[in-house]
C-alpha cells in the first residue's frame, strides 16, 4: 500500500507500507540483484526444547507433584550472513552484534513459554516471551526491525459452557532505517485483553472480546500517543465434515494525536483511523464432495470518516 505522507502526489520509496487490508495491496516488493558478487558466510541455527515434568512425576507427592504441573516450550531460529572470515564469527550464530561493515543480513526468532496447569480442565495460566528481529543491507543502507512482547495469560473454565481468558502484555515495536530517517520509530505499549467464550455444544460457539492498548512513539518529539478500545463479538456454527459458518463484528474507538498517514501512524493504528471504526466479516466453508471444497467470504469496514468498503471472495478447491 502506498501513502502520500508529504502530500506531493508522488509515491516515494519511503511511503510504502504493508497493506492493513488485502484489498488495499496494490504493489509488491521485489529485491533486484546486481552483477556484483560478494563472498559471504551463512550460519543457521535452529533449536526446539520442551520440558514436561508431568511425564515422570505425575504420580508423585509433595514438591515433585507440584512441579509436574509446570511445563515449558522454547524455540530459537537464527540466520546470519556476514562478510567476516575469522573462525569464531563464521560459526557463532549467537553473535548478533555484527558491525555494519561486515553485515549482509540477520534474522532471528525466539519464543519461550512457561505453562501451569496447561491440561487442567478448570484453570491454567502461562507466561510468554516472543522476539523477532531482522536487519539487512540494502542499496541505500541498513534497515532493521524488531517486535518484542512479554505476556501473562490466565484461563478459567467457569463451567462446561463458559470459559474466560485474561491477557496482559507489554510489547515494543522498533523500526530503524539508515536512509529514511522519517521511518524510525520505537513504540512501547501496554495491552489488556479479556475474552468470554460460550459453547453450549460442539456445533455452536459464541465469544466476546474486549481489547485495550496504549502506545506511543518515543522517537517523536511531539510525543504522539494512541489509545485503542476495541470490542468484538464472534459467532461460529460447525457441522462436522460438512460446513462451517462464522460471523464477526468489531467496533474500535481510537484516540490518536498524530497523523494516521505516516509510518508511525500505520504502526500504531494498524490501518484504522482516529474515532469510530467498524469491521465485520462473514465466512462460509462447505464441503461439496470428497474432492471439492467451497469457500465464500465477505468483509466490510467503516474506518473513521472514510466511506464504506465491501469485499467479497469465492474460492473453489479441488483435491486430487
Amino acid at each position: 500500500y502506498a501513502g502520500d505522507f508529504n502530500s506531493n502526489g508522488v509515491k516515494d520509496l519511503n511511503e510504502f507500507e504493508i497493506a492493513p487490508f488485502t484489498d488495499l495491496a496494490e504493489y509488491i516488493k521485489v529485491f533486484s540483484p546486481t552483477n556484483d558478487y560478494i563472498k559471504a558466510y551463512n550460519t543457521q541455527f535452529s533449536m526446539s526444547l520442551s520440558i514436561n515434568p508431568k511425564a515422570i512425576w505425575n504420580k508423585k507427592d509433595g514438591l515433585r507433584k507440584f512441579v509436574s504441573r509446570f511445563n515449558t516450550q522454547s524455540s530459537i531460529q537464527i540466520n546470519r550472513k556476514i562478510l567476516r572470515s575469522d573462525f569464531s564469527s563464521q560459526f557463532n550464530p549467537f553473535d548478533l552484534n555484527v558491525a555494519d561493515t561486515s553485515l549482509v543480513s540477520i534474522t532471528s526468532s525466539q519464543n519461550h513459554y512457561l505453562y501451569f496447569n496447561r491440561t487442567n480442565p478448570i484453570h491454567g495460566m502461562d507466561l510468554g516471551y516472543q522476539n523477532n528481529q531482522s536487519k539487512s543491507l540494502l542499496v541505500n543502507g541498513f534497515e532493521s526491525r524488531e517486535n518484542l512482547e512479554y505476556y501473562y495469560r490466565i484461563r478459567w473454565n467457569i463451567s462446561k459452557k463458559f470459559v474466560t481468558l485474561q491477557k496482559i502484555s507489554q510489547s515494543k515495536k522498533t523500526n530503524r532505517s539508515g536512509f529514511f530517517t522519517d521511518r524510525n520509530y520505537l513504540i512501547p505499549s501496554i495491552n489488556y485483553e479479556a475474552q468470554l467464550i460460550f459453547q453450549p455444544n460442539r456445533r455452536w460457539r459464541i465469544s466476546s472480546t474486549y481489547y485495550y492498548s496504549k502506545g506511543k512513539n518515543i522517537y517523536s518529539e511531539s510525543n504522539n500517543t494512541a489509545v485503542q478500545n476495541k470490542a468484538t463479538i464472534e459467532w461460529k456454527y460447525s457441522m462436522v465434515s460438512k460446513s462451517n459458518l462464522s460471523a464477526k463484528v468489531t467496533y474500535a474507538n481510537i484516540s490518536y494525536n498524530g497523523s494516521a498517514d505516516s509510518p508511525e501512524g500505520y504502526a500504531l493504528l494498524q490501518g484504522l483511523q482516529t474515532g469510530s471504526n467498524w469491521l465485520w466479516n462473514l465466512n462460509l466453508d462447505k464441503k461439496l464432495s470428497d474432492k471439492l471444497n467451497l469457500s465464500l467470504s465477505y468483509d466490510g469496514r467503516k474506518t473513521g470518516t472514510s466511506k464504506f468498503v465491501h469485499v467479497g471472495r469465492v474460492q473453489l478447491q479441488a483435491l486430487f
